[in-house]
């Protein structure tokens, strides 16, 4: 499941709750949680952060938080 909305006209964000972290089948019974943010810099080029957070099997609370660029020409 997840959900998007344009914040603003240069920035849209996005919320779901996940299944699995790269797995292809469900090995836990627990849900996560991920974020993503877009900020448009100019026409070229979008900043993004992106986080996860949630429970694996055998671990108690996995995090994943990321900034990137994406550049277009």
């Amino acid at each position: 499941m997840r959900a998007t909305w344009r914040v603003f006209r240069q920035v849209a964000a996005r919320v779901g709750a996940l299944d699995d972290w790269n797995n292809i089948f469900e090995n836990n019974e627990d849900k996560r949680v991920g974020v993503r943010v877009d900020v448009a810099a100019n026409c070229a080029t979008t900043v993004l952060w992106h986080g996860y957070a949630g429970n694996e099997q055998g671990a108690t609370l996995r995090l994943f938080r990321r900034v990137g660029v994406v550049s277009r020409k």
